[in-house]
């Protein structure tokens, strides 16, 4: 994650060299997870209603089954509705409530035509995207290609637009269906092979619609080094193209902690207590920051007008083949 560039496409060139010049990578989540969890005890099926934060050095989780464990700190790292989240903020719900952005967003996981995979090669190995003057953004990337035949990879196919009203929401809802046929109404003015790839996604595939929310991070009581937050459940945010923010700041998340962790001197409550608040008071500036700037940068690139005015839209890019570096044209 670079800290040194803060906007996708309202960025001067300079900047957005950094981020076109190198590679993209998809990662599939499930064998990611498969990968990273290797070692770990993880346990499936559990919910946790409730915590009990007794005495000095110690938390338990109880669970619905009855079950319970105890330990030294629990970290809430459940994503954005993360229950771990509201149980620091009890005594003042909304401080800890998601806000909603003006964004709404629908998409479909789906195979596609040999020809429009083709056509989508083309254009690039991995992931596609473009933005229409009305505000609608695309955005196709490959979800699975680790079949042979690319007819049975599997694409991820969003679309997006600023809609403060909740009238598409109220209509849509949880309606798969009424979704799809939305989503194939809404490109019937886009260029190929835009139009003919989310026109292409078959009937009966599952589609979901939704508006997106943030949280901007602030500071919490974690009772002493025993309760915090991590992942999204920090520092929901979203999404800002191409640039994986909240992956980004799960990793670091994981990896500040560890590092303070592992610089313990001594194993006490007061030791953890330590640890705890360097590594949060360095997440709230970071992940604040990232969730103001994610939530710009989504609402903006759906404004035809902003994005005109982005330094890429102006001067263009060019890749140089030489030496691999990506500059502005020269006409």
């Amino acid at each position: 994650m670079r800290r040194d560039v803060h906007q996708h496409s309202l960025q001067p060139l300079k900047y957005q060299r950094h981020i076109l010049s190198r590679p993209i990578i998809r990662v599939r989540r499930r064998p990611w997870l498969e990968l990273i969890k290797t070692g770990i005890d993880m346990r499936y099926g559990k919910r946790l209603p409730t915590l009990s934060v007794v005495g000095d050095d110690s938390v338990t989780a109880v669970f619905e089954d009855g079950t319970a464990e105890v330990g030294t700190l629990m970290i809430g790292a459940e994503g954005a509705h993360s229950p771990r989240c509201q149980f620091l903020f009890h005594t003042a719900p909304r401080e800890g409530a998601l806000l909603t952005c003006p964004t709404v967003t629908s998409c479909a996981i789906t195979k596609l035509d040999s020809k429009i995979t083709a056509a989508l090669a083309k254009l690039h190995p991995c992931l596609v995207s473009t933005v229409d003057p009305s505000g609608l953004l695309t955005w196709i990337g490959i979800h699975d290609s680790s079949p042979v035949s690319p007819t049975e990879w599997t694409y991820m196919i969003l679309l997006s637009w600023n809609d403060p009203s909740d009238l598409t929401l109220n209509k849509l809802g949880e309606n798969s269906p009424a979704i799809l046929a939305d989503l194939h109404s809404r490109v019937e003015h886009l260029a190929s092979p835009f139009k003919e790839a989310i026109q292409g996604i078959p009937e009966g595939t599952k589609a979901w619609h939704g508006r997106l929310c943030y949280w901007p991070t602030k500071p919490w009581d974690n009772l002493g080094g025993r309760v915090t937050l991590a992942g999204d459940a920090a520092h929901p945010m979203t999404f800002r193209l191409y640039r994986g923010q909240g992956l980004g700041n799960a990793i670091a998340d994981a990896a500040e902690l560890q590092k303070h962790l592992q610089d313990m001197k001594a194993h006490t409550p007061a030791a953890l207590a330590e640890v705890v608040r360097k590594y949060e008071e360095e997440m709230w500036v970071r992940g604040l920051e990232a969730v103001k700037v994610n939530l710009e940068n989504t609402v903006a690139i759906h404004d035809w007008k902003k994005t005109r005015s982005s330094a890429i839209l102006r001067s263009g890019v060019k890749r140089d083949a030489e030496i691999g570096v990506t500059r502005e044209s020269q006409g």
